[in-house]
């Protein structure tokens, strides 16, 4: 009797051989042509780059070749008679939960014979391996055995990651692009329509200040007359009200075609909110707000003009006044995000419908009855000056929230 190891189920029990007196040369030249047979496979096994590894009736490994040991990190032999599972990190033993169980019908019911699954394993190197595992189940008249395939796809998962990365800083690098073209076209326009708005505003500008002085002298003259209770008086005064309306629009016109000259130094963004605040505090407590101020302590200092930007903040918290109810909060803040220095002003108020929501910049576009639609306009062209962005996210009966976006210095902390 003779014992010999069989390269595919990696079984070592005993084979027994019935003595041949006189073995014929066919039957010698069948045996060599096996054992040549076998020894090609496991030749071919043990060059493959794919681990093979068998486990025997008993869930102990009984075959695997040099790549197995590589992915598995251990040293060559060390994988033999032991239990897959003491190689198995813990986050993947679920995967071979059925070999605990010796009833072969566990085995083969189990959920990943068939299935790839994918395991992290710590290769002879120290470095994690991302490996694709394919397991199959065959019976022999020796037993039941599991064999395992291992592929190492460490370079693929890499490559599908890299490439993940790549498309999302492209996608950040289109939005970008998108957010400056916008910006390119905002600016033509704006320029467009302040030298239209500067004709328009001198045009009207002489003759309705004549137009308010002789309603002045009209209503002098006829309350002497009828009394300061009649009716006609009371007619001069509304159009004396829109005619100060007419002229806050001509000023909002005059102060967006010709924007001061921006005067930048060095300032710090939480002392312009602070500032900001202080002005805000009166109107918020008469509208029965709560306005939270917060600021990020360590935000450097930026290059602003602190006028306009101071200018551009209290523009949001009118709006954001505006727009919330008695019982309202109201909230500032200021952070790093990104290379940028952010302020962001938060209502809960109504919100602005998404169908809206990208008109709110245009030039004269409104929605409040005594409103001109230049503030959110001349906010987002000052800050576009800045080297910046003014943006916003807003849902109905929620609230909204306005970014503004400068540019942090060279060198500061970007994060």
């Amino acid at each position: 009797m003779s014992t010999t190891a069989n390269a595919l189920t990696g079984s070592s029990e005993p084979t027994t051989m019935t003595p041949m007196a006189d073995p014929s040369p066919s039957d010698v030249e069948l045996l060599h042509e096996l054992r040549e047979s076998e020894e090609r496979l496991w030749t071919m096994l043990e060059t493959a780059e794919e681990g093979f590894v068998t486990l025997g009736p008993d869930s102990r490994v009984v075959s695997a070749n040099t790549a197995a040991h590589t992915l598995f990190g251990v040293d060559y032999g060390e994988l033999m008679g032991q239990p897959v599972t003491r190689f198995v990190p813990e986050a993947h033993r679920e995967d071979l939960a059925f070999l605990a169980d010796g009833d072969s019908r566990s085995r083969r019911n189990a959920p990943w014979i068939g299935r790839r699954l994918e395991w992290t394993l710590r290769g002879t190197e120290g470095n994690d391996r991302f490996v694709e595992v394919e397991l199959s189940r065959h019976v022999t008249r020796t037993g039941e055995y599991v064999s395992m395939i291992l592929r190492d796809v460490t370079e693929r998962i890499r490559a599908e990651r890299a490439l993940k990365a790549s498309h999302a800083e492209l996608q950040r690098a289109l939005e970008d692009l998108k957010r400056a073209q916008s910006a390119l076209v905002a600016q033509e326009r704006f320029a467009a329509l302040g030298e239209l708005a500067l004709g328009v505003a001198h045009e009207v500008n002489n003759p309705l200040q004549g137009f308010k002085g002789r309603l002045q002298l009209m209503a002098d003259d006829l309350r002497e007359c009828l009394g300061a209770e009649h009716m006609v008086l009371k007619d001069i005064r509304l159009l004396d009200e829109q005619v100060d309306r007419i002229a806050r629009i001509v000023q909002g016109l005059l102060t967006f075609a010709r924007p001061s000259t921006a005067k930048r130094a060095a300032a710090d963004l939480k002392q312009v909110i602070a500032t900001v605040a202080e002005l805000a505090a009166s109107p918020v407590r008469a509208a029965g707000l709560t306005l939270d101020i917060q600021t990020d302590a360590a935000l450097p200092t930026v290059q602003i003009d602190v006028q306009q930007v101071q200018q551009v903040i209290l523009n949001l918290l009118q709006n954001a006044i505006q727009a919330t109810p008695k019982g309202g909060r109201i909230s500032a803040r200021t952070l790093a995000q990104d290379g940028w220095a952010v302020i962001e002003v938060s209502d809960t108020g109504c919100g602005i419908p998404a169908t809206e929501l990208n008109k709110i910049f245009e030039p004269f576009y409104t929605t409040k009855e005594k409103g001109t639609g230049l503030g959110l306009a001349l906010s987002r062209s000052i800050v576009i000056q800045h080297g910046g962005r003014l943006d916003a996210e807003s849902a109905l009966g929620k609230g909204s929230t306005f970014r503004v976006r400068i540019p942090l210095p060279e060198g500061a902390d970007r994060s």
